[in-house]
């Protein structure tokens, strides 16, 4: 039986599903036939009540388009720089997102180049 720090940690983590489905614009229902997982296991990891399996947590950051740290942030403690959290973040946008922020990169660097001469 989990104890209460366990569970907390286990809610964190479905929340970080929920998350994570929501930023993506999916349903439950279609992540459930996607993956071809019942709509009620979806719900249950979302609410922390299951743990699911490593390959669950493949297939759903592959759907997700997210990072298994993005999922397992409370569970496995490690020291994050802001590169990577950009990088964790930038990966988690859509593909049209991902160009506008290139594109604001590219300007912004351009400007920095202009002040520099």
């Amino acid at each position: 039986m989990a104890n209460r720090y366990e569970k907390e940690k286990l809610k964190i983590v479905g929340k970080n599903y929920h998350k994570a489905r929501v930023a993506h614009g999916i349903t439950q229902e279609s992540t459930s036939e996607e993956l071809q997982l019942s709509p009620s296991f979806v719900s249950d990891l979302e609410r922390g009540k299951s743990v699911g399996s490593i390959h669950t947590l493949i297939s759903l950051c592959n759907l997700y388009k997210v990072s298994p740290n993005d999922i397992l942030y409370p569970l496995i403690e490690f020291n994050i720089n802001l590169t990577d959290s950009l990088l964790i973040g930038f990966n988690s946008l859509s593909e049209t997102n991902k160009e506008v922020i290139g594109e604001m990169i590219r300007v912004l660097n351009e400007k920095q180049n202009e002040n520099k001469s």
